[in-house]
């Protein structure tokens, strides 16, 4: 089994918050909430579905996942 870092996993869960406020400029902190995701030691199919939910049902922040997982897989940060 995975060891999960929750004082990062509660990062990225308070990340997941003030996203959730935000009107717009959110890339950023969305990409960070991944990073996050992926420090705490979340596989990447995880990362994946939490990524999706933050995103709920706006177009636009669903396309971004795909985006943010690759960046994740190029710097080691997961595994493909």
């Amino acid at each position: 089994m995975d060891f999960i870092d929750d004082e990062l996993l509660t990062k990225a869960e308070m990340i997941e918050a003030e996203l959730a406020t935000m009107p717009c400029g959110r890339h950023q902190l969305f990409f960070r909430f991944g990073v996050f995701l992926a420090r705490a030691g979340l596989a990447r199919e995880e990362i994946q579905a939490r990524l999706f939910g933050c995103a709920g049902q706006e177009t636009k922040m669903r396309k971004k996942v795909p985006d943010v997982l690759k960046s994740l897989e190029k710097y080691g940060s997961i595994k493909c």
